[in-house]
C-alpha cells in the first residue's frame, strides 16, 4: 500500500482481497467454536461427581472460549465489512475524480 518513496497507493482489488481472508477466517472460527462446547460434560461423564470442581472450572473456560470466539469471530466480519467499504469508497474516488480531471483537460495539439 505505500510505496517505498512514501506514497500511499490504495489498490481497491488488494483491499478486497483482504476482506475476502477475513470473511474466510470468520467462517473458520464459526466452524470450530462449536467443536468444543461439551468438552467440559466429559470430565463429568468420565470421573462423575468427584470432579466437580474441575468440571465447573472446564465448564467456566468453555463458556469463556466460546465468547472469545464469537468475538473474534464478529470483529473478522467487521474487519471485512470495513475493507469492502474503503475498496468501494476509494473505487469511487478514483472513478469520480478521474472524470472531473476529463472534464478539465484540454486536447492536446497535433
Amino acid at each position: 500500500m505505500t510505496s517505498p518513496d512514501g506514497e500511499l497507493h490504495v489498490e481497491p482489488s488488494h483491499l478486497r482481497q483482504l476482506s475476502a481472508r477475513q470473511n474466510a477466517a470468520a467462517a473458520q472460527i464459526a466452524d470450530a467454536v462449536p467443536l468444543t462446547a461439551d468438552e467440559s460434560d466429559h470430565v463429568l461423564s468420565s470421573h462423575g461427581i468427584v470432579c466437580m470442581p474441575t468440571y465447573l472450572a472446564a465448564q467456566a473456560a468453555g463458556v469463556a472460549r466460546a465468547k472469545a470466539g464469537v468475538a473474534v469471530q464478529v470483529m473478522s466480519e467487521a474487519f471485512a465489512a470495513n475493507l469492502d467499504s474503503a475498496a468501494a469508497n476509494y473505487s469511487w474516488t478514483d472513478q469520480d475524480s478521474g472524470s472531473n480531471i476529463d472534464g478539465k483537460m484540454r486536447p492536446g495539439r497535433r
